[in-house]
């Protein structure tokens, strides 16, 4: 019969994000649209013949929306 410790270690993921042993990529996210309001919005697709965005992708997108919030944040 295994351990608590071995069943523990056996769920424990080591590694980084980018390490896709584990297929750590979303599915299904096709388009991300950005609506600042006013009629004025961005959007984005994935490049190239790619369907869907990969994980990588959605991370470079979440520190460009992160940058946005500060910008507006020091605007106020």
């Amino acid at each position: 019969m295994e351990s608590r410790q071995e069943s523990a270690n056996r769920r424990r993921i080591s590694g980084t994000p980018l390490d896709l042993r584990y297929d750590v990529n979303p599915r299904g996210i096709r388009e991300v649209v950005i609506d600042y309001g006013e009629e004025t919005r961005e959007v984005w697709r994935p490049q190239g013949e790619k369907r869907e965005f990969e994980a990588y992708e959605l991370f470079q997108m979440a520190t460009y929306l992160k940058d946005l919030a500060v910008q507006q944040r020091r605007k106020q």
